[in-house]
């Protein structure tokens, strides 16, 4: 397959090896022989990013965006990336506490006044750092009988939880437990701050200053989105189901984007672009202090800013968020030192992904 220019965004190359990396056409047959033991040409798909230097020196698709009409996934092909969205919540956060606008010691209940009454302060850099000790509000819904992807029981009915819960799970600012209630939360402060809806602030802060146009929070589950693809997850006999989701209450999930629109936020983070460039950077990369124990995720220690895990990989520095929603999985990782990014966004919910997401990153650091 040649190079191909996209028509809707020119500087992107669609089906190309990786011009930049030595040995490059291997590099590109290796991509692809990976995301062939993950992807089948007419199974839903993925979209694999590779930046350098802020640059996106590799896109390309694998399998279909589309199976009733056989639309393959392209350069264009827009996905739900569930919790790789939180970053951009956070970076909402860091913008308005880089203006004086919100203080990020502030209890959160000056801003939010009809949370309840908590045993202990919780500050906003509790929410951001997953220290709060609010129970993830999805595990209470499971419990209660709804559905997982948030179809069948009114999305405010979310956050009527999260007002109703008194008791935490440990004292804020102590450990370090994964909460989506504490990003739901993080997007209600943004608003109540900027006095705009999260999608409003983000889409003039963040997604148009870096040209992101493909990118947007989905607080209105009725809107038509131009090349978006269905997300889709196998049943007991094999079989692929339609796994989208009407839920339409964002901040712990909720942004519709393209590897071409991501590459531009990995891209802003060696340009600062954004207002306060290196000033962002670093707030949104510091890790956050717990008093009494270190964080854990997918079985090993990783430190955590603000929506971000700040990992290593095989002695490799890792800023990264992987995220999965309603039959979508994604993940998006920088390595700094090498000045790398990897993107890869997918269209199915199934086993595999992670270890897909870290063969790729091998080969690009090895062909580097």
């Amino acid at each position: 397959m040649g190079c191909m220019k996209s028509k809707i965004l020119p500087f992107l190359i669609v089906g190309c090896a990786i011009p930049v990396l030595t040995g490059a056409q291997t590099a590109d047959d290796q991509i692809a022989s990976i995301m062939s033991t993950y992807v089948r040409e007419d199974g839903p798909g993925c979209a694999v990013g590779v930046v350098r230097r802020g640059e996106l020196v590799y896109n390309r698709g694998f399998g279909l965006a589309n199976l009733e009409h056989g639309v393959p996934v392209t350069s264009d092909t827009v996905f739900r990336i569930g919790s790789v969205s939180k970053q951009f919540v956070a970076a909402g956060v860091a913008l308005l506490a880089l203006r004086n606008e919100l203080d990020l010691d502030a209890n959160i209940r000056s801003i939010l006044p009809d949370l309840p009454q908590y045993e202990h302060e919780i500050t906003v850099r509790h929410l951001i750092g997953h220290s709060s000790g609010i129970p993830d509000v999805y595990k209470l819904l499971e419990v209660l009988g709804h559905d997982s992807d948030g179809n069948f029981y009114p999305s405010e009915l979310t956050l009527e939880i999260i007002y109703r819960l008194k008791e935490l799970n440990f004292e804020p600012g102590s450990k370090f437990e994964y909460s989506n209630a504490g990003y739901l939360l993080l997007a209600q402060i943004v608003e109540a701050v900027s006095g705009q809806t999260l999608r409003q602030f983000a889409d003039e802060n963040i997604f148009a200053p870096l040209s992101m146009d493909n990118t947007h929070f989905h607080d209105d589950h009725r809107q038509v989105v131009i090349n978006r693809a269905n997300g889709y997850r196998q049943n007991s006999t094999g079989q692929w189901e339609l796994r989208n989701s009407n839920f339409y209450v964002v901040g712990d999930g909720g942004v519709f984007t393209t590897v071409g629109d991501l590459a531009r936020w990995e891209g802003n983070f060696h340009q600062h672009q954004l207002e306060q460039g290196p000033e962002l950077q670093q707030l949104m990369t510091a890790p956050f202090e717990y008093s009494v124990s270190e964080p854990e995720f997918m079985g090993k220690s990783v430190d955590y800013g603000f929506g971000l895990f700040l990992d290593e990989h095989k002695g490799n520095s890792m800023i990264w968020h992987p995220g999965g929603w309603a039959g979508f999985q994604a993940a998006a990782a920088r390595f700094p030192n090498e000045q790398l990014s990897l993107i890869i966004l997918c269209n199915k919910a199934q086993a595999g992904m992670k270890d897909v997401f870290y063969e790729v990153s091998d080969e690009i650091l090895g062909a580097k």
